[in-house]
């Protein structure tokens, strides 16, 4: 996993960008009605990520009120789909985050899709926070599909707070055979502290 940067905007620009042209007025009251549910949802992240506990936040398919999963997904729809607006525009900053367009978890393939860190299935007020859309490929997205960890020691690395480059996670050791061969093992951290 590499690490990235995190984007330079946050769920009240993407949220902002997504009902902003919204028709229905009654509607567009009702999403505003989230709007500061999203934003301290937003902060609750930081604070929990910033301290490696992001297990620790609840699963919900319910922001505020009526909005819940399917509302939200219908903004993040907004945000993917719409060409040539300032929703589209913060969809693709994010894919600008990963170097040379190559997906920061495996490091080999192009980033081609946005995975949601906290899944969408589960995590309704994270559908639309920009930290927690991680640019990656296709393969990647898949394997991790719907997982969220259930503690904070098996949570994944996240490209936008984590940097392992300067850590060493794994030993080789080569084994004197014909032909030469080599045994891995993870290193532990408290053997490293």
């Amino acid at each position: 996993m590499k690490k990235i940067n995190c984007p330079d905007f946050g769920v009240r620009d993407t949220f902002d960008s997504c009902i902003q042209s919204y028709k229905v007025k009654s509607k567009k009251r009702e999403y505003k009605s989230c709007r500061p549910e999203l934003i301290a949802a937003e902060d609750l992240y930081i604070r929990r990520k910033k301290s490696e506990s992001l297990s620790f936040i609840s699963k919900s398919q319910r922001v505020v009120g009526t909005i819940g999963k399917s509302q939200m997904e219908i903004l993040y729809n907004r945000l993917k789909n719409k060409r040539n607006s300032d929703c589209r525009q913060l969809y693709d900053s994010l894919f600008n985050l990963a170097p040379h367009n190559i997906c920061p978890l495996c490091g080999n393939n192009q980033a081609t899709t946005i995975d949601h860190y906290l899944p969408k299935s589960k995590f309704a007020k994270y559908i639309i926070t920009p930290i927690n859309l991680v640019p990656c490929c296709h393969r990647c997205n898949n394997i991790k599909d719907h997982r969220s960890a259930g503690t904070a020691a098996k949570e994944l690395l996240h490209p936008y707070f984590d940097d392992i480059s300067s850590y060493k996670w794994l030993n080789a050791e080569i084994i004197k055979t014909s032909p030469p061969s080599a045994k891995y093992d993870i290193v532990d951290k408290e053997e490293t502290d």
